[in-house]
């Protein structure tokens, strides 16, 4: 009899274990994903800055190129970026006037997380020499 009594306590008690052991590897596995995404996204936001800086240097008519352009070039980077908020990016190219100048493209992003009620800015700056 205490044998059986004994052997129903430990079901009890398997079960909680279970309960806290499945809570905590269920928030470190989504834990994993957000950073993952995170750094994916990033990773991104600096692609498209890069390819915004280049298009601005080599692309240039009548040695100008507009922000509009180098904007649009760098939305066609939307499609790979990972969120369940809007996708807005906020781009700062000044124009390059003359070859040799400096041109220096800042990307923002406001990343929103897919589990958490939080946001995140990303950004990046490339700087590259016109041609």
């Amino acid at each position: 009899m205490l044998q059986e009594r004994k052997r129903d306590n430990q079901r009890g008690a398997t079960a909680v274990e279970f309960a806290i052991v499945i809570l905590l590897f269920v928030t470190i596995v989504f834990g994993i994903i957000e950073f993952g995404l995170l750094m994916y996204n990033q990773h991104i936001v600096t692609n498209a800055g890069r390819d915004g800086a280049r298009y601005g240097i080599v692309y240039r008519t009548d040695n100008r190129i507009q922000k509009s352009q180098i904007e649009n070039k760098i939305a066609d980077w939307n499609q790979y970026i990972i969120t369940f908020g809007e996708k807005h990016w906020d781009v700062t190219a000044p124009p390059c006037e003359k070859s040799g100048d400096y041109l220096s493209v800042t990307v923002e992003y406001d990343y929103d997380f897919l589990f958490l009620p939080f946001q995140r800015r990303i950004s990046s700056t490339t700087t590259m020499r016109c041609e």
